[in-house]
């Protein structure tokens, strides 16, 4: 549909890709509604356990396009949880049929999922749970290397540098988990102080100090 700021959404082109898209949608809870070997009666029943029901009547409809374009968010929600399904997967529901994403604009349906789900709060929250992992392994890598060296009056040269490698990475991860958490913060994600501050404090204090020796030593070198 070629751009056309007269178009309004009464117009018949606005309302054929809103129907397009809903009977996409239909089809989406239909395959995901038979895989899960489910009757509309019993989706229905799920549904109302949920606090929202939908109704077989309800769901014929929406499995048929029969809605004028009509899907509400609050549908998607309850239908996607009752049938264990993510609501992106009835919003793009798998398939190798490209899909109008916007009105005479086309696009592979994986594109389209990666476009919807584009999500800067979302890859802050990803990037949390990443993080922490790394932390962990981290700093499970820097008990060991510290116990080599501390313990162990055979430890080498070398345990020592790798123990010093190891509290870098280890204060350098922390500093991307302050960061992180600011970042969350500022979209409204979470709120408060980050309950496992403290477990990174040690790490902030390594880089803390090693700055602080680089600054005393161009100083000198100066």
């Amino acid at each position: 549909m070629p751009n056309n700021p007269k178009v309004s959404r009464g117009s018949e082109e606005a309302r054929a890709w809103a129907r397009q898209r809903a009977a996409e949608m239909g089809l989406g809870v239909k395959r995901a509604r038979e895989k899960a070997g489910l009757s509309a009666a019993k989706l229905e029943e799920k549904t109302r356990e949920l606090g929202y029901p939908v109704t077989r009547g309800t769901i014929a409809k929406i499995e048929g396009g029969h809605r004028d374009g009509k899907f509400d968010v609050a549908e998607v929600v309850i239908l996607a949880t009752a049938l264990g399904v993510a609501p992106i997967d009835i919003v793009y529901p798998p398939t190798a049929m490209p899909v109008e994403y916007l009105p005479g604009h086309t696009l592979p349906t994986g594109s389209a999922l990666m476009k919807f789900a584009n999500s800067h709060a979302l890859s802050l929250a990803t990037e949390r749970r990443e993080l922490v992992q790394t932390f962990d392994r981290r700093y499970e890598d820097f008990l060991t290397a510290w116990a080599t060296v501390e313990n162990n009056t055979d430890s080498t040269p070398e345990d020592k540098v790798r123990l010093d490698a190891v509290m870098v990475s280890l204060g350098l991860n922390a500093e991307e988990l302050q960061r992180n958490w600011e970042e969350l913060r500022q979209v409204e994600l979470v709120e408060g102080d980050d309950p496992r501050a403290p477990d990174y404090e040690p790490g902030l204090e390594i880089m803390k100090e090693r700055r602080a020796a680089r600054g005393q030593r161009r100083e000198n070198d100066g």
